[in-house]
């Protein structure tokens, strides 16, 4: 996910992109996990995110920036 107000392009080959470990709910349809993305120098930004699974699939049910540079 790429914030709205990001207006760099980011460097690809630079980029690199680290999640956490996924923490699901006991009946495993609702997970918090966070990611982390840096595109080099003064570019990139992280994340949280609460995802459920409805009819097989996730899908993103909030997300809240931890930091963006």
């Amino acid at each position: 996910m790429r914030p709205t107000n990001h207006k760099r392009p980011f460097d690809w080959e630079r980029t690199t992109v680290r999640f956490s470990k996924i923490v699901f709910n006991a009946t495993k349809t609702k997970a918090l996990l966070r990611y982390d993305m840096s595109c080099g120098g003064n570019c990139g930004f992280g994340e949280i995110l609460l995802v459920e699974k409805t009819n097989g699939n996730w899908h993103i049910k909030q997300s809240e920036e931890l930091w963006i540079s």
